[in-house]
């Protein structure tokens, strides 16, 4: 029987709000089936209300199932969807909310669905490897595939933040991605974050900070790189897998 210990990051950073939001809220330790990270988009404290919705409503619905499929995480996250379009016609000031999403949910003691729209990253790393990572819903990613920009002269654009998918309140339908993660073993990490941990980390750091601590001294080494280096919001869960 797998066995999730897990920790959550998730802080303002620099900035006077946090929008953010992470799915289980404010918990760690150990039984939780579901974890996401959101960063809302919208300012004025629209992006907030629409990372918390979106993650909500898509944790919620996914907790239901034992053993969700792909069918299940579609239908969460079409749900999310009409919920944002809901409170925009009910706020008319919220109109034009959007949020990223990036998830994981184990299905069996090996196995387990990541899933995402947006620049929220999720990563699985084993002996200091990463193994899988998701490639971003973004413009500089884009242009990276296209061979316009190398993947270091991404890091330092401009464009970075442009993302091309999101999770919005009608304007256009989002297009999650979907990935089945298929070999999880013992000691295996999978990391879910917003990308402001990556303004103040490096995938080495990352690996580095897993690899040097555990997981929760891990988790409070980022936060502390973090809080000097990122100007975004910045969030993170950390998930190390153990065969009960």
């Amino acid at each position: 029987m797998v066995r999730l210990v897990h920790y959550i990051l998730s802080h303002p950073g620099k900035r006077k709000s946090n929008e953010d939001s992470v799915f289980p809220e404010h918990v760690n330790g150990v039984g939780a089936r579901s974890f996401i990270v959101c960063d809302g988009v919208g300012g004025h404290r629209n992006g907030e209300i629409a990372s918390g919705i979106v993650s909500r409503e898509v944790g919620q619905r996914l907790v239901m199932h034992e053993a969700p499929g792909e069918r299940e995480i579609l239908e969460a996250i079409d749900h999310a969807e009409k919920k944002l379009a809901e409170h925009s016609d009910d706020f008319p000031d919220c109109k034009g909310m959007a949020s990223t999403l990036v998830g994981f949910h184990p299905i069996d003691d090996e196995k387990g669905y990541a899933y995402w729209v947006g620049d929220s990253r999720l990563y699985h790393i084993r002996n200091s490897e990463i193994v899988f990572k998701t490639k971003d819903h973004s413009l500089v990613q884009m242009m990276v595939d296209s061979g316009e920009m190398t993947e270091a002269e991404a890091l330092s654009s401009r464009s970075k933040n442009v993302i091309m998918q999101a999770i919005n309140d009608g304007r256009r339908k989002a297009e999650p991605e979907i990935a089945l993660l298929e070999d999880l073993r013992e000691g295996d990490y999978i990391l879910l974050l917003s990308d402001g941990i990556l303004e103040g980390c490096t995938e080495d750091d990352l690996i580095l900070h897993l690899n040097s601590n555990p997981l929760k001294e891990a988790v409070t080494e980022i936060r502390k790189k973090c809080e000097v280096h990122s100007n975004d919001n910045f969030s993170l869960i950390a998930i190390e897998i153990h065969h009960a």
